[in-house]
Parts: C-alpha cells; structure tokens; sequence
C-alpha cells in the first residue's frame, strides 16, 4: 500500500467507527426518567410565595389547543426564600398516563403546570 492509500484507508478506518459508535448510542437510547423543573412561584399579585408549601400538578399535551391529555401527575414541593421550587416531572403521583410510555420522539409536547398552596 502506498502512503496516501494508507492515509486514505485510515480516514475511512476512524469514519466507519464514528459511524458504528453513534449508531450503538442510537440503539441504547432510553426515554428520559424524568424531567427537571424549576420555577418561581409568585401570587396573583406577583409577589413570590417564599417558604410555602405548594401542590403542584403538571399536565402534558401532544397538540398546541392543550387537548389531548398524554399524561398527568401531581406532586407536593416547597418554595425557598426566594419563591423558588424544583422537582422532577415524571417522580409525582401519576393521575392520567405512564411517563415512562411517553413516546417522546414521536411529537412535540406542551407544559402546563398548576400551583395551589396548601395552607
């Protein structure tokens, strides 16, 4: 073999095992265990709710008129002195579908969350 066959025959080499490796990736794809969510929670005022208890229910759509329901959970959080909670959507207390079915490749999907003190 010549030098720039060998340099052309290695390019290939590394090519085909860029290829091989995302390809293994693809098939070991899992649908995600949960969503990370954050926010601030504010009154109807807009002042934020610091130090509050809050139940929070988080609705997903597969269309953008928010009418087919995919799935529903509820969860309870706490808000810090900043009026800010964090939870993992996919870890509440499931009320309509299975997040972990969600066929997450198959559309796109639309958010809507709830928040209601508790006191």
């Amino acid at each position: 073999m010549k030098k720039n066959q060998l340099i052309v025959f290695s390019r290939s080499i590394r090519f085909a095992f860029i290829v091989l490796v995302c390809a293994i990736g693809q098939l070991h794809a899992q649908a995600p265990q949960g969503v990370n969510y954050q926010a601030i929670a504010r009154n109807p005022q807009g002042q934020e709710l610091t130090n509050t208890a809050l139940d929070v229910k988080y609705r997903l759509y597969s269309d953008a008129a928010l009418t087919i329901l995919v799935y529903e959970e509820n969860t309870s959080v706490n808000t810090n002195a900043f009026g800010l909670f964090t939870s993992v959507i996919g870890q509440g207390t499931p009320v309509v579908g299975n997040f972990s079915t969600i066929p997450w490749g198959a559309s796109a999907y639309w958010l809507n969350v709830q928040i209601k003190t508790t006191s």
